[in-house]
């Protein structure tokens, strides 16, 4: 979810108090070592998560391409959404909320944890901005896309978010 439909990387900069736009070397999946941020881990999860975590979690921005990667995806097949919550307890129900905010068809269709890996097998895909998951999905006999974000080894293709995805969709399945 966070990376590929909600922009955590940006609402999180924004709670920081730095602009986005002059923080354009995001070449790390970690947030905190970006040039403009380098803080702690806890000092990043304090700035975004220490007031009112479940309105941040809840009111995190969607991308322009969000509404068409879900339509996209859904023309492929049964669709749940997968993501990682963080140790606070509001970021449970902060994305519930933003989930029945933007997508109330996902309600009951939601996996949240960290173990991507586990809903794995040869008939499911995961796409995910993280590399990590990605190959930790496959290990374990999923099949994986890695949605094109600065900090990822798909950043190349950056420029046409949905139409990335789809292409590596028609390729895997044209292979199976």
């Amino acid at each position: 979810m966070d990376g590929v439909i909600a922009d955590f990387a940006n609402r999180s900069l924004e709670r920081m108090g730095i602009d986005p736009d002059i923080c354009t070397d995001r070449s790390s999946h970690s947030i905190e070592t970006w040039p403009g941020v380098e803080c702690s881990k806890g000092a990043f999860w304090k700035a975004i998560e220490g007031w009112d975590a479940l309105g941040f979690w809840s009111n995190l921005p969607k991308f322009e391409w969000s509404d068409a990667l879900v339509r996209m995806c859904n023309r492929y097949g049964d669709v749940s959404l997968a993501t990682s919550p963080s140790t606070h307890p509001d970021s449970w129900s902060g994305k519930m909320h933003w989930i029945g905010k933007h997508y109330p068809q996902f309600i009951r269709k939601t996996m949240m944890g960290p173990q991507k890996y586990l809903m794995a097998n040869e008939n499911t895909i995961l796409i995910d901005d993280n590399d990590d998951n990605i190959a930790e999905f496959r290990k374990h006999g999923g099949i994986g896309i890695t949605f094109p974000q600065p900090w990822n080894t798909s950043s190349v293709h950056r420029s046409g978010h949905v139409q990335y995805v789809e292409e590596r969709l028609d390729v895997l399945l044209k292979i199976r």
